[in-house]
């Protein structure tokens, strides 16, 4: 459009030149012609003075605006050049992130039996094979082979050590599971020693389910959705004021930060740093978005999101959905917070309503998640 419009303007400049030029010839003729006495010559210097006043002053100021288009091109292409500089030193820093991210998660390595629910017990079955190792007996020996084979058959690696972590945060928010880890832990007094602050924690997390449970059922008398059927399958959000979705939004947040902080601690070591580094592209794109619309630029930026987000499989996309939540306000700067950013970019929308926890859940954020029949209300 902008090239379309300098041409058009060079056209009537060379038309406008042809046109003085032209009156200018017609004045000479009508004046001019056949007065080659000497008497005459003042009227030449009148005519003469009567062009160049004219037509030079013309001639000049489309001499400046030739000037000033040759300018704003120059400058333009400047801007331009700087853009694609500045989008290709981006490119550079958020390949090379995305490449050591996922470096990252192929070196990653598990042992299944480490993880907080491993066939209804937790990770003391680690403590038993010690001690084992430690005072084996005569008759112990093929029971060190049968332990060192079934923990060798549960080790994973890569993105698949997310579906450990996956399973054991959904089994934190069930009530029969807590129970069974809690009885697994107090049966022995070792174990229940080692594990007494875990065992605490779990006790806590059960009462917070609990409470749960009472708070959400007195929620859907509230709302007329009292029923069992609805109990199981989600409230129906689309006849929900505002302020009854920020009721059930604060009963649901508590039971999700109390159980994905166990998770995290437990997998501090994997999450912590995968975390982080999903975080950090997300915030590198939005910084050059935000940069990009300063000058102007119509680069779409949501593109790399979407890279980003097809390099993530469902396990993964769950659990940064939800530790998103958590550390939601981590960030000192408002337009940096986790779920702000996922809003912004749509990121998880991929995931799929059906395997969040519960549907409710998409409720922490403002857009539709893929497979919802969720209403956004301005």
């Amino acid at each position: 459009m902008s090239a379309i419009k300098n041409i058009l303007i060079y056209v009537v400049a060379i038309l406008l030149v042809i046109l003085l030029v032209r009156h200018g010839l017609e004045l000479f003729e009508l004046f001019c012609s056949n007065q080659v006495d000497t008497e005459y010559y003042p009227i030449y210097g009148v005519l003469g003075d009567y062009i160049g006043g004219i037509y030079g002053t013309v001639i000049s100021l489309l001499t400046l605006i030739f000037v000033y288009l040759t300018f704003a091109n120059q400058r333009k292409e400047l801007r331009i050049q700087t853009e694609l500089n500045s989008q290709q030193r981006f490119e550079t820093t958020f390949f090379n992130l995305l490449n050591y991210h996922n470096d990252l998660k192929s070196k990653f390595f598990f042992d299944e039996s480490k993880s907080i629910f491993y066939d209804g017990r937790t990770d003391y079955e680690i403590f038993y094979f010690s001690m084992f190792q430690r005072f084996p007996s005569k008759d112990d020996n093929k029971l060190i082979t049968a332990i060192q084979e079934k923990l060798h058959n549960n080790k994973k690696s890569g993105v698949s050590v997310f579906e450990t972590i996956e399973a054991d945060f959904r089994k934190l928010l069930d009530i029969k599971s807590i129970d069974n880890l809690i009885n697994d832990l107090n049966s022995n007094s070792l174990v229940q020693a080692v594990n007494k602050d875990f065992i605490d924690k779990l006790g806590d997390l059960k009462t917070t389910l609990e409470t749960h449970q009472t708070e959400y059922l007195k929620f859907l008398d509230f709302v007329k959705q009292s029923s069992i059927e609805n109990f199981f399958n989600e409230v129906n959000v689309n006849d929900l004021k505002e302020t009854e979705i920020e009721k059930l939004k604060d009963i649901e947040y508590v039971i999700i930060v109390k159980a994905f902080k166990i998770v995290f601690e437990k997998y501090k070591s994997f999450l912590s740093h995968y975390s982080r580094s999903i975080y950090r592209m997300l915030k590198i794109i939005l910084q050059a978005e935000n940069e990009a619309s300063r000058n102007n630029s119509e680069i779409d930026f949501r593109l790399y999101a979407d890279i980003l987000q097809s390099q993530l499989n469902v396990n993964e996309q769950f659990l940064l959905f939800y530790n998103f939540i958590y550390f939601n306000k981590d960030s000192k700067d408002e337009k940096y917070w986790t779920v702000k950013m996922v809003n912004h970019f749509e990121f998880l929308e991929n995931l799929g309503v059906d395997n969040l926890i519960s549907k409710n859940h998409e409720l922490f954020y403002n857009f539709v998640i893929k497979g919802s029949d969720r209403i956004i209300k301005n």
